[in-house]
Order: C-alpha cells, then sequence, then structure tokens
C-alpha cells in the first residue's frame, strides 16, 4: 500500500478527518506511534481504539514494542494485522457458479459413500456394546 521509508501524506492513509492529516507529517510506515495515535491514523472513523489494539497483541495478530511502559507499534504492524484478520469468503459446495469437475462426485454415489461409513460405524458400535468374553 505505501512505499516503505517514504513519508505518508494525509491522502495516503485516509485521514477523514482534519486534526489527524494536520499531524501525519513525518509519519512513515516504520515510525514508532502510540497505540491510541496509531489508532487514529488507522482507523479514523473510530472503529479501533488502543485497548482493541493491546487485545489484538495479546492474541498474537499485532506486533508492539514496549518502550518505558508504554505501547508501540508502526502503521506497518497494523497492516500486517489487518492481512491475519482477514475473514476470507465461504466456497460454496453447490450453486450456480460452481463449475463441475470430473473428481467430484455428484448425486446419489456421494450418498452411497456415506452410507457405508454410517454402516461401518454401526458395526463397530455394535460390537463394542457387546463386549469381550469373560475370563
Amino acid at each position: 500500500m505505501f512505499e516503505s521509508n517514504s513519508p505518508m501524506n494525509a491522502a495516503q492513509y485516509s485521514a477523514s478527518s482534519s486534526k489527524v492529516a494536520d499531524n501525519l507529517v513525518g509519519i512513515t510506515m516504520q515510525t514508532p506511534l502510540r497505540l491510541g495515535r496509531v489508532a487514529e491514523i488507522a482507523f479514523p472513523g473510530g472503529g479501533m481504539t488502543a485497548s482493541g489494539l493491546r487485545r489484538e497483541a495479546k492474541k498474537g495478530r499485532l506486533r508492539v514494542e514496549r518502550i518505558a511502559n508504554k505501547d508501540y507499534t508502526t502503521l506497518e504492524n497494523i497492516e500486517e494485522m489487518r492481512t491475519h484478520c482477514q475473514i476470507s469468503q465461504k466456497v460454496h459446495d453447490c450453486g450456480s457458479g460452481q463449475e463441475r469437475t470430473a473428481q467430484r462426485r455428484l448425486g446419489s454415489s456421494e450418498t452411497e459413500i456415506n452410507k457405508s461409513a454410517l454402516d461401518a460405524a454401526m458395526r463397530k458400535a455394535q460390537k463394542l456394546k457387546q463386549g469381550s468374553p469373560l475370563t
């Protein structure tokens, strides 16, 4: 999204409020920022707070540096966190958007496999119910 070492300008990182935009001069993707500040810049709509970022760090999704008992991270680390947190679209098993392949089983043949697996499980369960002979 950004060049690694070039200073950011306000338009590049969605600065919707003029207060945030005025304070972005000299900030690069590697500039360590306090969690509250980076939350203001990276999530200008207020969707994320410093405490939310701390929770993400505890879950191992965000790299944080603790200096003088204060937590810092970079916009680059926020970008990484966002890629780790992306929800992949669910792949549909059926529908009009699916291509038929020769490897994919369709219809009753799939049911046959499920029935035979169920039958095998039922036979095992029956043997377990009978128990072992007394010695």
